[in-house]
């Protein structure tokens, strides 16, 4: 049973609704794009809570005219039904006209509930739950309006809908500028990769290669000839078995394509199993690509934590000779220009794409002078970074917003009107 204070009011979604609205959906059958035509949105178009505007597609005024029911004023809120099923977004006065599709769900609030104290709420664990209970379940969840009118919300007086709606809106905007931050430092680092990786440092003098261009000290090379002996690039382990807690770290590509996992995240294979893999084994600075599934192409480094361990058999390792190709520059390499080519060239497969490791030794690639290669690094790892400490940063925010929901629109912290 939740506790919400005694003095807040509490109404299934249907009593909030202006006089003679009833909670519906949109256009069902929108037709082809109409240049000019009004703006539509769909479930899709708002996956965080803000509709991008800039991804809308249209559909003709006929159309949107026969759905007047739907057509938008601005301030109203729009709930996805399928696809993000229980995303919440408020319509900005700048969408006065557009309509909505069949898989979103209009809202128009009575004038003492206040629009985005009430998003704020329907976002929060308790009315999430509110909103998904009647689909949890089902292969696809599917929100139904008569559940959805039915979903329980608590409202204490307006002043602290609005004093409750001020302090999530204030931290939702620090959210959105250091999302904007990190976006320009990933455009930085996107732009200097395609400079450097194509240009190099303070050349003047480029030659023709099988690869296009290149600074004429540079040399092209077959990814296979820059590995360590002994080490040649591998697969993992087929058939891991069960977890085993005493047992050795099995990198899995899920692991490392969004990002590095903790070691305490990460699947155990038993010894005796991993035993028989001891080839594919990692080694700090390794270069590990993924190469079957939906993230085939990604690639990083190994650090620290992962020293020993192992991998499946749908993550490549490239053990790199540091006397002739510094494992980081590679691993920026194979993220642009004519070493992401290569990876997109032999990929197989789109159910199921995948990379063979015949084809990965194929890789060609461009080589640099190892003082060259030091400095191509230090300048991209001087900007991802930048990147990394900025994410963290969101990561707070994005922290301090959920408890702020958790501790204000439960009433566990009252603010001060």
């Amino acid at each position: 049973m939740s506790s919400f204070p005694a003095d807040w009011d509490k109404h299934i979604l249907d009593e909030l609704l202006e006089d003679n609205f009833n909670i519906t959906y949109g256009v069902v059958q929108p037709g082809d794009e109409a240049p000019n035509g009004v703006k539509f949105i769909r479930g899709g178009d708002f996956p965080k809570g803000k509709i991008e505007e800039n991804k809308l597609r249209t559909i003709s005024k006929d159309i949107s005219e026969s759905y007047k029911r739907t057509v938008l004023n601005g301030g109203e809120l729009l709930v996805a039904l399928v696809g993000y099923p229980g995303t919440v977004a408020v319509v900005p006065r700048s969408l006065r006209g557009a309509n909505i599709a069949r898989q979103t769900a209009l809202i128009r609030l009575a004038p003492k509930y206040l629009n985005t104290y009430v998003k704020y709420f329907l976002e929060s664990d308790f009315g999430q739950g509110e909103i998904l209970r009647g689909s949890l379940g089902s292969a696809q969840q599917v929100i139904n309006l008569k559940d959805l009118k039915l979903v329980q919300v608590y409202t204490p007086k307006i002043d602290e809908q609005k004093k409750i709606a001020e302090f999530l809106t204030s931290v939702d905007k620090v959210i959105e500028l250091t999302e904007i931050e990190i976006e320009k430092l990933q455009n930085l680092k996107k732009g200097m990769m395609q400079d450097l990786l194509s240009k190099g440092i303070g050349h003047s003098t480029t030659i023709e290669s099988a690869v296009g261009p290149v600074p004429k000290s540079w040399s092209i090379e077959v990814l296979s000839d820059l590995v360590l002996k002994g080490r040649k690039i591998t697969y993992g382990i087929v058939q891991p078995g069960s977890y085993d807690e005493r047992g050795v770290l099995l990198v899995r590509g899920q692991d490392y394509i969004s990002g590095w996992a903790e070691a305490g995240e990460v699947f155990k294979v038993s010894v005796e199993i991993e035993k028989k893999f001891e080839r594919a084994r990692l080694n700090v600075g390794d270069v590990v690509i993924c190469i079957a599934g939906a993230g085939v192409g990604a690639v990083n480094v190994v650090p620290m934590r992962f020293n020993g361990a192992n991998i499946t058999q749908t993550t490549a390792r490239v053990s790199c000779d540091e006397k002739k190709i510094l494992g980081k520059y590679l691993y920026y390499y194979l993220q642009e220009g004519t070493g992401l080519k290569q990876i997109q060239k032999y990929i197989k497969g789109s159910a199921q794409p995948g990379l063979n490791l015949n084809d990965v030794e194929k890789f060609l690639i461009k080589v640099p002078p190892l003082a060259e290669q030091s400095s191509i690094v230090k300048a991209l790892d001087s900007v991802e970074l930048k990147v990394e400490n900025t994410k963290v940063l969101l990561a707070k925010y994005q922290s301090l917003k959920k408890a702020l929901m958790q501790d204000l629109l439960t009433g566990r912290v009252r603010v001060k009107v």
